[in-house]
C-alpha cells in the first residue's frame, strides 16, 4: 500500500505521485531513469524494477481502472524506449538480475492487458514483445543466473510466468522447461527440504522464500513437491516471530512487523524448536524467547554470528542483533553490521570470524534438550579453528528467570577473548560497583555478570570511534545506538561463564559452581 491508500486516487496519477522504497516520488515520462535522489542504491534497484507500479495493476483488475493501466502503459514503454539503444546510458540497476525478475512480469502484463482493452496499437505492442523477448533472454541466460542463491529462484518464477503470460514468444516453451528444471535445483541447494529453513542466515530471506514458494506452488503445477515443502517452510517462519509479533532481527533482516500468517502460526507455537541441519534454535514461553544461530552455508546475506543469540523478555528485546545497514558492502556500517563485533558471540584476539576466506561449515548446532523448566543449547563456531582455538558454546536458559552462556575454549597459546553482549534499542543500561551490568525498560529488568572475578568488563553505546560498537540497524541506512557489554579475558584453556539475571536488577547473579569439560 502506498502513501495514497490501497489504489492511487485520479489526482495523484495526473501528478505521477508514486511510492519507491518507502519514499514519495514524482515520475511522469520522460523519466530521468538514471536519478538517485536519495543517494541510495535500493531505491534505484526499486526504480528499475518496476514494483512500484503494482498498485496500478491492482486497480485496472480491482476496480477496472483503466486510466491506472494506460499510466502504467506509458510508464512500461517510457523504461524500454529509454533502454533500448546499446548506446543509451544506463543505470548499473538497469539489467541487475533482480530488476529483471520483476520488471519481466511488469511488462508481460502491461502488453496482455493492453492488448485486451485495445489501448496499445502496433507499434507499441511490438515494442513490448521486444522487451519481452529481452528480458526472456536475460533470465534464460545460465552466464546471468545466480546459482544456489535466492536470485534464482526469482529469476525462475519469472522466466515460467513470462513463458505463460507471453507464449507467442519462439523461446518460451523452453524457458517454461527451462525454468522449472533451474529452479528444482536451486531450491534444493537453498532450502532445507525436511525442516523447510532457508539457507541464507536471514529471518528475513526466510519469509521471503517462503511467500515465493507459495507463489510458485500456485502457479507451477510442474512441481508437485511444492505444497508440502510450503507447509515445513511455513512452520519454520513461525519460529522467527517474536512475541512482539515482530521479526527476529537475525542478519540481513529489518525491525519490521513479520508476516501475518507467520504471526498467526506462531500462536500456537510454544517450547522448543531445534533445526540442527539449518543451525537455528529457537525456545517460546510467552513473552519470552530466544533465538540462536550457529550456521555457514554460504556467503549469501552472512554475517559472522556463529553461536550468537537474540533474547525478548517481557514482550521486548533484551539481547537484540544488528540487522544489515543495507547492502552498500564498503561503507563502515555495513561492514560493522557483518562482523563479528556487532553480534552476541565471542571473539578471539579482537579478529573477526574469517568465513570469506573459509569454506561453508553447514551447521554448527550440535544438541539441544529440555528438562524442568530448562532449555539447553550446544553450538561451536569451527572458524576459530584457523586461530588456533577450539570452542563449545553452551546456553541454559530458563525463560523469565536466567541465561546462562557458557564459552569453553581450548588453545596452546593464550589469546585475548572476548564476549560481547548487544542490548536492545529500548533498554538503559549501567555498570555498578562490583563491576556488573544493571539493564533495563519497561516491563524488563536483568543483571549481567561474569562468574569469574577477573573479568574485566565495559560498557559501550553508539561508538565510533577508535572501532565502530553499540549500534543496531532497524532499516536501510538507520542506525541506532544500543548498550553493548564487553568481557575480556586472557587464558589460553579457560571455561567462561556469563549470567543473565532476568527481573532481579537489584542484585547480581548468584554464583554457579562449573567445571570445564
Amino acid at each position: 500500500m502506498g502513501p495514497y491508500g490501497k489504489f492511487p486516487t485520479a489526482i495523484s496519477l495526473a501528478e505521477g505521485r508514486f511510492e519507491v522504497y518507502g519514499q514519495a516520488t514524482i515520475l511522469k515520462p520522460p523519466i530521468d531513469w538514471l536519478q538517485d535522489p536519495h543517494e541510495s542504491r535500493s531505491w534505484c534497484y526499486q526504480l528499475h524494477s518496476l514494483m512500484w507500479l503494482k498498485p496500478l495493476f491492482l486497480a485496472y483488475v480491482e476496480t477496472d481502472d483503466r486510466n491506472a493501466l494506460a499510466v502504467a502503459l506509458d510508464i512500461v514503454a517510457d523504461w524500454i524506449s529509454a533502454h533500448s539503444t546499446a548506446a543509451a546510458s544506463v543505470s548499473e540497476f538497469a539489467w541487475y538480475d533482480m530488476a529483471v525478475s520483476h520488471r519481466a512480469t511488469a511488462i508481460a502484463y502491461a502488453l496482455r492487458a493492453g492488448l485486451l482493452e485495445g489501448m496499445i496499437d502496433a507499434e507499441r505492442a511490438n515494442l513490448l514483445l521486444q522487451a519481452c523477448n529481452r528480458h526472456g533472454s536475460e533470465l534464460a541466460d545460465d552466464s546471468k543466473y545466480s546459482t544456489d542463491h535466492n536470485h534464482g529462484l526469482a529469476q525462475d518464477e519469472a522466466l515460467h510466468l513470462l513463458a505463460r503470460q507471453v507464449p507467442v514468444l519462439p523461446a518460451a516453451p523452453a524457458w517454461a522447461d527451462l525454468s522449472v528444471s533451474r529452479l528444482r535445483r536451486t531450491m534444493k541447494a537453498t532450502v532445507n527440504e525436511r525442516e523447510g529453513g532457508h539457507l541464507e542466515h536471514s529471518t528475513e530471506y526466510q519469509f521471503a522464500i517462503t511467500r515465493m514458494v507459495a507463489r510458485i506452488a500456485e502457479t507451477m503445477p510442474e512441481l508437485p513437491e511444492l505444497p508440502e515443502r510450503l507447509e515445513r517452510l511455513r512452520q519454520h517462519s513461525a519460529w522467527h516471530v517474536m512475541p512482539n509479533g515482530r521479526s527476529a532481527q537475525l542478519g540481513d533482516t529489518d525491525d519490521k512487523p513479520a508476516e501475518e500468517w507467520a504471526i498467526s502460526e506462531a500462536a500456537s507455537q510454544s517450547g522448543m524448536a531445534v533445526f540442527p541441519q539449518t543451525g537455528n534454535a529457537f525456545v517460546r514461553d510467552g513473552d519470552s524467547y530466544l533465538a540462536v544461530s550457529a550456521a555457514y552455508h554460504s556467503s549469501t546475506h552472512k554475517h559472522s554470528d556463529g553461536t550468537g543469540f537474540l533474547l525478548v523478555e517481557g514482550g521486548q528485546v533484551l539481547v537484540g542483533d544488528a540487522g544489515r545497514w543495507g547492502y552498500y558492502e564498503e561503507e563502515p556500517d555495513r561492514l560493522y553490521a557483518r562482523s563479528a563485533f556487532a553480534h552476541n558471540v565471542l571473539t578471539v584476539d579482537e579478529r573477526d570470524f574469517g568465513w570469506r576466506e573459509s569454506k561453508p561449515y553447514g551447521s554448527g548446532l550440535l544438541a539441544a534438550g529440555e528438562g524442568d523448566g530448562w532449555y539447553a543449547i550446544l553450538a561451536t563456531n569451527p572458524l576459530f579453528a584457523q586461530q588456533g582455538v577450539e570452542h563449545l558454546r553452551l546456553l541454559l536458559y530458563r525463560p523469565g528467570e536466567i541465561l546462562v552462556v557458557v564459552d569453553d575454549v581450548r588453545a596452546e597459546e593464550p589469546h585475548d577473548y572476548a564476549r560481547r553482549f548487544h542490548f536492545g534499542p529500548e533498554i538503559e543500561a549501567r555498570l555498578d560497583e562490583r563491576g556488573h551490568v544493571i539493564a533495563g525498560g519497561e516491563g524488563v529488568t536483568a543483571t549481567l555478570t561474569d562468574l569469574d572475578a577477573g573479568t574485566e568488563i565495559a560498557l559501550d553505546r553508539g561508538r565510533d570511534v577508535p572501532t565502530r560498537l553499540g549500534w543496531t540497524y532497524p532499516s536501510d541506512r538507520k542506525r541506532v545506538p544500543v548498550w553493548t557489554a564487553t568481557m575480556r579475558s586472557r587464558a589460553a584453556d579457560a571455561t567462561m561463564t556469563a549470567v543473565l539475571r532476568i527481573g532481579q536488577a537489584d542484585r547480581a547473579a548468584r554464583r554457579l559452581k562449573t567445571t570445564s569439560s
